[in-house]
């Protein structure tokens, strides 16, 4: 029974304060802490990824071929089907 014109104008305001302290705790105060977590990921992605360069070069097989080649055995098909085509001698020619 509070009428809303008290209450909407305490909610913006609980809200506004509630943004603030996010933006001022993840703009200001985790700077620290989040470089030390992006440090801690890139510096295990550096080691993860000479890991399995010594894996790959150790196994002796190649992950991707030397010298690919990109020619098909497959036959190839028109992509579009006949059924699709348009008769050349309809254009130009009104529609009946």
């Amino acid at each position: 029974g509070i009428a809303t014109t008290v209450t909407t104008p305490l909610l913006y305001t609980l809200f506004a304060i509630v943004a603030g302290v996010v933006i001022v705790g993840v703009g200001g105060g985790l700077v620290q802490p989040m470089q030390n977590r992006w440090e801690n990921m890139l510096n295990k992605a550096d080691q993860e990824k000479d890991k399995i360069k010594a894996q790959s070069s150790t196994s002796g097989s190649e992950v991707y071929p030397s010298d690919p080649s990109y020619t098909s055995t497959a036959p190839v098909t028109s992509a579009v089907p006949s059924s699709m085509d348009a008769p050349t001698s309809t254009y130009g020619q009104p529609r009946r």
